[in-house]
């Protein structure tokens, strides 16, 4: 019960800063821009890098999302999106001015390995346990940083240590760098008793 509070006021508290509804990685009038879809030599490629939306390519659908800071000041976005068979994360950095929906520059896709059943991607949830944290692990025991993206297995754990697969956002770089999953931990967003 502590558990269930402690990492609720923790998500209350993370959730309107780091996460992003998909209209703010759209933009105003998007779903009707995916719905309809704009042909992109993107798609065509293979080669996402340079894409700017919305509108999103044809054929492409953003899963979720997240910004790395608020969504009224973020400069870099994280998306989880499908192409095809094919599932990627995008980096996109914010273009233009701040004024109006946002428009999102892909700066890095990586193709994300094939997902099992009880394989999840965590995105704004998984950072590195904090010096002199107990075992198991609490959701207050995390220090978050929203720039890394994991492949972790499933439990019903509130914080997840099965970590596969990790990545960070490097802002400096525009592009994804893999972490090494032996310090990744991440919060359950997915833990049943919600």
């Amino acid at each position: 019960m502590i558990r269930d509070r402690a990492f609720r006021r923790i998500r209350a508290t993370l959730w309107p800063a780091a996460a992003l509804p998909l209209a703010g990685l759209l933009g105003a009038g998007a779903c009707e821009a995916r719905q309809a879809g704009a042909p992109a030599a993107a798609v065509a490629s293979g080669d996402w890098v340079g894409t700017r939306y919305p509108p999103l390519p044809q054929g492409i659908e953003i899963h979720r999302g997240t910004t790395l800071g608020t969504a009224d000041t973020a400069r870099y976005a994280i998306a989880e999106v499908s192409a095809g068979g094919d599932r990627l994360l995008w980096l996109a950095r914010r273009a233009g001015g701040d004024a109006g929906p946002p428009l999102w520059d892909v700066t890095d896709a990586l193709e994300l390995p094939e997902l099992g059943p009880d394989r999840w991607v965590v995105l704004a949830l998984c950072g590195a346990p904090r010096p002199g944290a107990g075992t198991p692990l609490e959701p207050e025991d995390v220090a978050l940083d929203p720039a890394i993206v994991a492949i972790a297995r499933a439990d019903e754990e509130a914080v997840l240590t099965a970590i596969e697969h990790a990545w960070r956002a490097d802002r400096g770089t525009g592009r994804f760098e893999r972490v090494e999953t032996a310090g990744v931990v991440c919060l359950n967003e997915f833990e049943p008793e919600w």
